[in-house]
């Protein structure tokens, strides 16, 4: 019985031992290896008229120095209608590397006018970071 609790005494103090040196060594390896950081950059045409060109322009850019899978959301407003949300296809960016999207949209007629509101969002690891941009669309001149 001596010889278990003894047995049992030196497993614990080696488990505890082993637990200690990891959690030494595990925030300086965690922090080496997953420097998180995303940055968002939205812009678009500050004003518009019905049946005109708005553009809009989206980047975002990995500034850690680890590369990973970037999750993109964000939302749409509409003047008078409830905002509609939007997820993209996970991007791969490396460290320093950046997704660039740029399109242009016709505004049909039909469209209220009013101040539009495009968010994206971007998450990498436990980084996040948003940013938003609005044109207003104006009555036909």
């Amino acid at each position: 019985m001596r010889k278990k609790l003894i047995l049992v005494a030196v497993l614990v103090v080696s488990l505890l031992s082993f637990c200690l040196v990891w959690a030494e060594m595990k925030p300086a390896t965690v922090k080496n290896l997953q420097n998180w950081c995303v940055e968002v950059d939205v812009e678009s045409s500050p004003q518009v008229y019905i049946g005109g060109t708005v553009w809009f322009s989206a980047e975002v850019t990995n500034c850690g120095d680890t590369p990973g899978m970037v999750n993109i959301d964000g939302t749409v407003e509409v003047p008078g209608y409830d905002p509609f949300p939007f997820s993209l296809p996970p991007v791969y960016l490396g460290a320093g590397e950046t997704f660039t999207n740029s399109w242009d949209f016709e505004v049909p007629f039909f469209m209220p006018t009013g101040t539009y509101t495009l968010c994206v969002t971007a998450t990498l690891g436990d980084a996040q970071d948003s940013d938003c941009t609005s044109t207003e669309v104006l009555p036909e001149p």
